[in-house]
């Protein structure tokens, strides 16, 4: 399927170019490395769906064989080669908690714990960058939002406690205490 979207993609800009046109595919789950080499040279951005692999892990264990599985969902080795991938959560088919996420992206383990998609882990910093910052261009948006700026949407959570102190192990333990959306509160526990 991404092979076909690909081709599409690549037949669509020969016959009418377009720089900046920022094609994307969503799930964007299994990439071998010609697949990979192809979207950085097309520029098109994978919307990665990462909580596929916490939630539905184990599924994917039982169904697919190991050699499968190592290139599952390749943050690693897209942002590795320049790809300017984007991590979204696929809600409502997923949960919508993008701590899920994180927590795959920096342990590649499934909710039962179990190790999964030994691909290249990322740091912290380029999976948050990858659901903010990315996510924002991939729709064109980044002028308004990916980033706490002057001028931009005041978009924002607070957290439970400092992410960027947190183990690894422990991003599950983190919950949002407070969700602004253009700068209004539209979240807030109730013991705040």
């Amino acid at each position: 399927a991404i092979e076909m979207a690909l081709d599409s993609y690549a037949k669509a800009l020969a016959r009418y170019p377009r720089s900046n046109h920022r094609h994307r595919i969503e799930h964007c789950g299994f990439l071998n490395d010609a697949l990979l080499q192809r979207m950085f040279e097309l520029e098109v951005i994978p919307a990665l769906g990462l909580p596929f692999l916490y939630e539905l892990g184990d599924n994917y264990l039982e169904i697919y064989e190991q050699k499968d599985l190592e290139r599952a969902y390749p943050l690693g080795s897209l942002l590795k080669n320049g790809v300017k991938a984007a991590l979204s959560s696929d809600a409502p088919v997923i949960h919508p908690n993008p701590m899920h996420g994180l927590y795959f992206a920096l342990n590649h383990k499934s909710k039962s714990g179990r190790s999964i998609a030994p691909e290249p882990k990322v740091e912290l910093l380029q999976a948050l960058r990858a659901y903010t910052l990315n996510g924002a261009y991939a729709s064109f948006e980044e002028s308004i939002k990916g980033s706490l700026e002057v001028g931009k949407l005041a978009d924002m959570v607070v957290l439970s406690r400092n992410i960027l102190l947190t183990p690894a192990e422990e991003l599950l333990n983190i919950s949002v205490d407070l969700t602004m959306v253009d700068g209004e509160i539209v979240f807030r526990q109730p013991t705040l």
